[in-house]
This record gives C-alpha cells, sequence and structure tokens, in this order.
C-alpha cells in the first residue's frame, strides 16, 4: 500500500513518488514526478517501497490504473496504489501484468463506495481468479 505523502513536503530531488497522476499508458511518466526527503519522514516507510520491474494498481482516484516499474531505480507509492509482487514460482509477473490490463472488468468488479467516492475493494481484488496456464506457457510470448 502507498503512504500519504504530504504535498507541502514534496522537493524537486530526493527519492521519488509515484502518484496515480505519473501512470500513462501503463507506464510511469517520470517527467512530473515528485520527491521526498527521508528526514522529512522518520516513521518507516518502506512497505509503500517498490522495486524496478514490480507492478502497481490504483485503487482510489482512477480506479484500476495498472503499471509496470520500468524505470531504472525503486520508487516509493503515494496512497492510493498498492504493489502486486507475484511468487514468481507460480505467476510470471508479465503475465499478471497483461492479464490486468486485458480484465479491467473483473477489476471493476470489485468496485464498492457510496456515492460519488468509489474504490477498489482489496479483499475483492484479492479474490479475483486469474487464469493459470503452465509457467512455461505464461514465459511465452504468444500468450501475452
Amino acid at each position: 500500500m502507498g503512504f500519504a505523502f504530504q504535498k507541502n513536503k514534496y522537493r524537486d530531488k530526493g527519492l521519488p513518488i509515484l502518484r496515480v497522476t505519473d501512470i500513462h499508458n501503463n507506464k510511469i511518466n517520470s517527467e512530473k514526478l515528485v520527491y521526498f526527503d527521508p528526514s522529512d519522514y522518520p516513521n518507516n516507510i518502506e512497505f509503500a517501497l517498490i522495486n524496478i520491474g514490480d507492478i502497481f494498481v490504483s485503487w482510489i482516484g482512477t480506479i484500476g490504473k495498472v503499471g509496470w516499474n520500468q524505470t531504472n531505480s525503486s520508487i516509493y507509492l503515494k496512497h492510493g496504489l498498492f504493489a502486486l509482487i507475484p511468487n514468481e514460482e507460480l505467476l510470471n509477473k508479465r503475465y499478471l501484468f497483461h492479464w490486468l490490463i486485458n480484465n479491467q472488468e473483473k477489476i471493476n468488479s470489485t468496485l464498492v463506495g457510496v456515492g460519488a467516492i468509489p474504490y477498489l475493494d482489496i479483499n475483492k481484488f484479492k479474490k479475483l481468479i486469474i487464469s493459470l496456464p503452465s509457467l512455461s506457457e505464461q514465459n511465452s510470448k504468444d500468450i501475452r
């Protein structure tokens, strides 16, 4: 899960923060990233850190945006995003990424909320059933 970074503590340099608005066409647009100084947040916020190659999904705001960290560095998720770290002995990251992109209606089925403030119910999201071919099939280019 992302962390609730405070806008008034954004910096022009430091450690990068990924916001939902920085996701375009399932990729990170690093041109408009904001940064933070770790000394502004003395408590451990490593839970919000994603690594190169990690997949993330937005759960509030623009719901169901899916992305893949294809930058050359780790990045911190702002509140409204969560990471998906699959067991790669069972599920190939690239297969999961493409499954998420191609199954937006299933993601949308996990939305809840009252009135104009829907959000993705992460417990429902965790229960989504993913059609899982063998790992060798997941690794083949023609299945993606």
